[in-house]
């Protein structure tokens, strides 16, 4: 199962009302929280609300019709307010604090909207205009502080920013890419974990991912990428 975890960034003006919001919770299983209490399928959810998920627990939910996001295990996700930028785009975006989540954005409604929509991390960040990708935080035996990010996309393309040597990595559909915490992005490539991940978003399938994020170290060790 995983417990490792992922995140976004942006320099933002205009700040949209919090009454603008139209944030579904689509499907939960086990325990999740909202400020320190338990949440069911009725609860509101709000822009600025950090989302907890419990051990065996996970929650998908649906940000107006731009993006759906499963949020796994053990994780912690904040929906940020979208805002204006430069020319009028729109920046709308999460910041992955802990955990795991699966991200599926509509390029057609994000492209009507002229928005963007932008994950963020402690050392990386995630840009797309629409795509599906996967982010998680990875242990590191320099403690949670300093973990790693890993990151592969299932379709479209995700532009990954490294906040420690801002370098930009452009990765397209079927491949993936680690961030180690203080060093550069890896090249793009297929990485053989990423296989057995569980994309469905489907409430009325089966939704629980239970590939652990160790085995991307496993396969660094046993599988040949060259």
């Amino acid at each position: 199962m995983l417990k490792k975890y992922f995140v976004t960034f942006f320099f933002l003006v205009v700040v949209f009302p919090a009454h603008a919001s139209n944030i579904e919770i689509r499907y939960i299983d086990g325990t999740v929280f909202l400020r320190g209490n338990k949440i069911t399928k009725d609860h509101a959810l709000h822009y600025g609300d950090t989302i907890t998920t419990g051990e065996n627990s996970l929650i998908i939910i649906k940000l107006e019709e731009y993006s759906t996001i499963k949020i796994n295990e053990l994780s912690s996700l904040k929906l940020v307010k979208p805002q204006k930028i430069k020319g009028g785009r729109i920046r709308r975006g999460v910041i992955l604090k802990a955990g795991s989540v699966f991200v599926k954005a509509v390029q057609k409604v994000l492209k009507e909207d002229n928005s963007s929509l932008v994950l963020k991390t402690k050392i990386a960040s995630m840009g797309v205009r629409g795509t599906e990708f996967f982010t998680s935080y990875a242990n590191s035996t320099a403690g949670k502080d300093h973990e790693d990010i890993w990151m592969c996309v299932k379709e479209g393309q995700v532009v990954v920013k490294n906040r420690k040597t801002k370098t930009l990595v452009k990765v397209n559909e079927g491949e993936g890419v680690q961030v180690p915490f203080g060093k550069n992005t890896t090249s793009p490539r297929p990485l053989a974990w990423t296989e057995k991940l569980n994309w469905s978003m489907n409430p009325n399938g089966d939704v629980k991912n239970t590939v652990d994020i160790s085995q991307a170290y496993y396969d660094l060790l046993n599988v040949d990428y060259d």
